[in-house]
């Protein structure tokens, strides 16, 4: 029984030496932390999220950076767009322009043509008027004159 009692300590103080329970203790020179495997889990599960946040991450900013790419080609396109129409609006405004001068110098000739024809029938007239002055005239100095 002696030997049992002294083999009691013994083993008891042995297996406080070798067993878990001293790192439950935490000392100032001590870096261990003491937690539950379940915060342990959560605290992995934490960091794979936060990889894969990261991945999704640098996948948005490449889609932003190709999203600003094709924002800027359309700015492009819409500036072409743009100087296109403005050149085309300047043409038709030029057209216009020609067109209504082309209006004024037509209106101005038939001005004037109606006046020449005016003119013409003047001196058609005026010419005829005299032929049949002189036809007359001469019938009367050859047929019915004075002896």
């Amino acid at each position: 029984m002696k030997k049992l009692i002294m083999l009691v300590p013994g083993v008891l103080l042995s297996t406080i030496s070798i067993c878990q329970t001293a790192t439950k203790t935490v000392s100032d020179k001590d870096s261990t932390v003491v937690m539950s495997k379940k915060l342990v889990g959560y605290m992995i599960e934490d960091l794979i999220k936060s990889d894969a946040d990261k991945a999704a991450i640098k996948l948005l900013e490449q889609n932003l950076t190709f999203k600003d790419g094709i924002i800027i080609q359309k700015d492009e396109i819409i500036g072409r767009h743009d100087a296109s129409m403005k050149a085309k609006n300047d043409l038709i405004n030029e057209y216009e322009s020609n067109e209504k001068d082309m209006t004024i110098a037509m209106d101005k000739l038939k001005s004037d043509l109606n006046k020449k024809k005016q003119g013409n029938i003047f001196w058609k007239s005026a010419a005829a008027g005299m032929l049949v002055g002189l036809v007359v005239n001469h019938l009367s100095w050859k047929y019915g004159g004075k002896p």
